[in-house]
């Protein structure tokens, strides 16, 4: 069974006979890459299996490149078709999400599960909660004064 170490770009480096440097501007397609070498790097990248580590690039960036989600009826197709939905748009922008599942509409459950998204540094929030009009009144009132962008649906 083959060592499960994680790859770095060292390594990748050092498989495709380049600087780390090199396999960095590959890795974020800058166009200073010569194609002979973007290919030979692109080859070590896939023998390898290196995965860039999402958390170094975050902090990096400034940024999680992950939306945080609050979902309520989510035994019920419609929610669910809603959620599948927010996924998929998410994926092609390249974001992820965590999702924080509501049974009932408890402000103490919302505001742990907002709590939790922003200590992740989520990008934003995504209130995925179908009810009336005075539902997001309280909620917007309660929770859209955030640090992030959020958006009610």
């Amino acid at each position: 069974m083959r060592s499960r170490t994680r790859i770095t770009i060292r390594d990748v480096a050092q498989e495709a006979g380049v600087s780390y440097q090199t396999v960095s501007r590959v890795i974020n397609d800058r166009p200073d890459v010569a194609p002979e070498t973007r290919a030979r790097v692109q080859r070590a990248i896939a023998e390898l299996g290196y995965a860039p580590n999402i958390i170094a690039r975050s902090l990096i960036q400034g940024r999680s490149n992950t939306l945080g989600v609050v979902g309520y009826g989510l035994e019920l197709f419609g929610p669910t078709r809603v959620l599948t939905g927010i996924e998929r748009a998410a994926t092609k922008l390249g974001f992820s999400l965590l999702l924080g599942i509501l049974d009932r509409l408890d402000p103490d459950r919302m505001e742990a599960i907002i709590n939790d998204l922003l200590s992740r540094q989520v990008d934003g929030v995504v209130w995925a909660v179908p009810g009336h009009v005075s539902v997001f009144e309280w909620l917007a009132e309660r929770f859209g004064g955030l640090a992030v962008p959020t958006v009610f649906l």
